[in-house]
């Protein structure tokens, strides 16, 4: 029993209590542990699955577990840890959610050992009778007690009356499932302990047990994992980005990931390389969502990038011209490797963009070697001969102006100003004064614009017919240039 109860408690927050669990177990009953969860976002983390992991500890000792879908209390929005009031969510967009919600979860539990329920299914049919019965089994000033609801109320912030009945909603969840024991978040403790009470209202005579689990830190080891926080791992991420974050996490939040997503031993993880144990972390996660083959293929791929200092194998490429004017901020705009030129030029400066393995040290010009062919131009432009630039003429001056003879500078003249400004006379700029200044502005000095720097020559670096262009550590593109020249009739 005492093996039992550590495999248990491994991880959690706080059970209420350890002495009710105890007995429960020795009884030999098959427990029915429950969780609950509003589909409120399409997608689940890594912070969600703490506590599905200790459902699934459950589940292989043999209890049976209902992962309960909060249908009905979704539209409403538990208020925990909330300053305002939420907005109620659309049927359509519940069903939404409900369907990423059951595959994502099965990635973890056995889908043939687990129970679905739907709360809308006893909370739907429990009519204002029901409610009023249910309502009348709480207090305001019970409520109130509640950190979030007081800090409101004392900051004269609006709690709805919807939101009072959300805690006795949940409650009344347990009393519908007979549940012995339900899991939560320490931000759920207040809803946990309120089921206790309201199955004791409803003559269950053994209540739940309370099991609450911490919130799992985001990848910056700082807030809790959130997509607010853009901090997260989602179940649904590739192989190779859930890979990828879990190596970018501290030590210190590696060994808290392994606490609370795994069962590894934690003295035989302690005892090993920081490195060598956050490789092995990285594998398990990917294996449990992605499979085996999966976590192999991206580790091979992550000592090949890091610790050999290649390029991945499925680099995407992308096909663009190159011209006189474009620079290396351009194309990792274009590229879609970032979101503007700012950010391209900061990531440039910051020492973040190589090209074929070489730090970009400035935005420079792009240019193909003098030597290199053309045979990237596009299909349907491979019959236009190309004109080099010294052969260059002027066959392409449209036809309606053939005629209009090409005035070298040197001889131009003033015959083709518009009639009605032949009668002006053309002032040379050495005797221009400022007569023709409007007459409110004669008292106003002159100011002449300051000159405009002059452009430094920038050396251009030059790229092979398939470059690898790097932002940062894990993005990669194969960039496949073709030049855009004059072309003849």
């Amino acid at each position: 029993m005492k093996g039992v109860i550590e495999k248990i408690k491994r991880g959690t927050n706080e059970i209420i209590s350890v002495e009710e669990l105890e007995r429960k177990l020795i009884l030999g009953k098959k427990l029915r542990i429950k969780l609950g969860v509003d589909p409120t976002a399409p997608d689940l983390h890594l912070g969600h699955t703490v506590i599905i992991n200790k459902l699934k500890t459950f589940q292989d000792l043999g209890h049976q577990i209902v992962f309960l879908i909060g249908d009905f209390t979704a539209k409403i929005g538990d208020p925990s840890g909330r300053s305002e009031t939420r907005s109620i969510m659309t049927d359509v967009q519940i069903k939404i959610n409900i369907k990423t919600y059951t595959s994502q979860v099965f990635k973890i539990l056995d889908r043939e050992k687990t129970e679905i329920a739907y709360n809308s299914k006893w909370l739907g049919d429990l009519g204002i009778n029901g409610l009023l019965n249910l309502a009348a089994k709480s207090t305001v000033a019970q409520m109130l007690v509640r950190d979030d609801f007081e800090k409101r109320y004392k900051q004269d912030r609006s709690i709805s009356i919807v939101e009072f009945l959300y805690p006795l909603l949940q409650a009344y969840d347990s009393v519908a499932l007979n549940a012995d024991v339900e899991l939560g978040g320490n931000d759920q403790k207040f809803n946990l302990l309120l089921g206790r009470q309201i199955q004791r209202n409803y003559g269950i005579r053994e209540p739940q047990v309370v099991i609450t689990m911490p919130l799992l830190e985001g990848i910056d080891g700082v807030k809790k994992m959130s997509k607010s926080y853009n901090n997260y791992i989602a179940l649904n991420d590739s192989p190779k980005d859930i890979f990828g974050k879990v190596m970018s996490i501290s030590d210190t939040s590696m060994y808290r990931y392994y606490e609370l997503l795994t069962q590894a031993d934690l003295n035989v993880v302690r005892n090993m390389h920081p490195k060598e144990a956050k490789v092995a972390l990285a594998c398990e996660i990917v294996e449990r969502y992605h499979g085996k083959e999966e976590s192999l293929r991206v580790k091979e791929e992550f000592n090949k990038i890091f610790a050999s200092k290649g390029i991945p194998d499925d680099v995407e490429e992308y096909a663009m011209p190159i011209d006189a004017q474009i620079k290396v901020s351009e194309v990792i705009v274009r590229s879609g490797m970032a979101s503007s030129g700012n950010e391209a030029r900061r990531l440039i400066a910051q020492g973040g963009v190589k090209i074929n393995s070489k730090k970009v040290e400035e935005d420079v010009p792009l240019r193909l070697p003098m030597e290199e062919d053309f045979s990237l131009i596009p299909p349907e432009e491979e019959d236009v001969p190309l004109i080099p630039p010294e052969e260059e003429d002027f066959s392409l001056i449209p036809p309606e102006e053939e005629d209009v003879p090409l005035i070298p500078p040197e001889e131009e003249d003033f015959s083709l100003i518009p009639p009605e400004e032949e009668d002006v006379p053309l002032i040379p700029p050495e005797e221009e004064d400022f007569s023709l200044i409007p007459p409110e502005e004669e008292g106003v000095p002159f100011i002449f614009p300051e000159e405009p720097e002059e452009e430094k020559d920038v050396p251009p670096m030059y790229i092979k017919k398939a470059s690898v262009l790097q932002v940062g550590k894990r993005k990669f593109k194969k960039i496949i240039p073709f030049l855009v020249y004059h072309r003849g009739k």
